[in-house]
């Protein structure tokens, strides 16, 4: 039985009335929770999913960490990548090749890579923190650079942090010049001036007799003008530091101690119109310091 109003049930001898206008009323009430609710889901996660990614770029690794790093790559990877990450029996862990690989991939299948596959000779080995280091390392020796907190030494954490290439997008951007300041030159304030007669007497006592007193070059290549410049612009410091600490004097390759070494590459420098700064280079300071060098301000 039925009337405008609503309708009539039996229930075990009870008359239940269920008005139809409540009926209504509470189907659009459910509805309209359910389309709030996919609203705000929606509205909702985009937000949360670009706070939880980062790129390489900003700085995910900490400087001291990078130095572990490199400890262990020595001790562990040197042997099949090479001392400079440059490949050898496995491949490049640094420049265009290593990039190109990587730079679509996130910074967990970098760890998780190292972590389950490497050393070849027996993978699995290295520690979840030796592996965050190792990490930390190669990023540094890929010119990403350092920030103020380690690397997590955990492949799901490191998920939502993603490879890019050096300088892409996303990076953090540069603090704005100071109004009417010069901008920076390439290679400017790696040195001090007051290390250069230092520089100059390692130089004249192990260097001169080849590469002559004025750098121009005689037995040996020159150390300064166009030539050096060109060669060396795009690479770093700490490729000079190392070119020298390894193979020079001639006579006695390695013979100098890594002080002697950064301040004769502070008198090199300072030979090809970089400018000094406040800073000196020091033995630790060189060989962590891997920006390409660049056109000398004063050329």
């Amino acid at each position: 039985m039925s009337s405008s109003f609503g309708c009539i049930h039996a229930f075990g001898g009870n008359v239940v009335r269920k008005p139809y206008a409540r009926i209504r009323f509470m189907k659009r009430t459910f509805a309209f929770a359910i389309i709030m609710g996919i609203l705000l889901t929606a509205a909702t996660y985009p937000t949360v999913r670009a706070q939880a990614t980062k790129s390489v770029s900003e700085g995910v690794y900490s400087a001291e960490q990078a130095k572990r790093g490199e400890m262990v790559y020595a001790d562990q990877c040197a042997v099949c990548h090479d001392p400079k990450l440059i490949g050898g029996v496995g491949p490049a862990l640094a420049g265009k090749e290593f990039i190109s690989g990587w730079k679509d991939k996130a910074v967990g299948d970098v760890f998780s890579k190292i972590k389950n596959e490497m050393p070849l000779t027996a993978p699995g080995t290295l520690s979840p923190d030796q592996t965050a280091d190792l990490v930390s390392f190669i990023l540094s020796s890929n010119q990403f650079p350092a920030g103020s907190a380690a690397l997590p030494a955990d492949a799901a954490a490191l998920n939502a942090v993603k490879m890019a290439e050096p300088g892409a997008a996303g990076a953090a951007a540069a603090p704005a010049a100071a109004p009417g300041a010069a901008p920076a030159a390439a290679g400017a304030g790696l040195f001090a001036a007051a290390q250069l007669p230092r520089g100059q007497m390692v130089y004249s006592e192990n260097c001169a007799a080849c590469h002559g007193a004025t750098l121009a070059g005689d037995v040996g290549p020159a150390l300064a003008g166009a030539r050096f410049v060109t060669r060396w612009k795009d690479k770093s410091v700490a490729d000079v530091f190392d070119k020298i600490k390894t193979s020079m004097p001639a006579s006695a390759p390695g013979s100098l101690s890594p002080q002697q070494t950064a301040d004769v590459v502070a008198f090199m420098l300072n030979a090809n119109k970089y400018p000094a700064g406040a800073t000196e280079l020091t033995a630790d300071a060189a060989p962590a310091n891997k920006a390409a060098l660049g056109e000398p301000a004063g050329k």
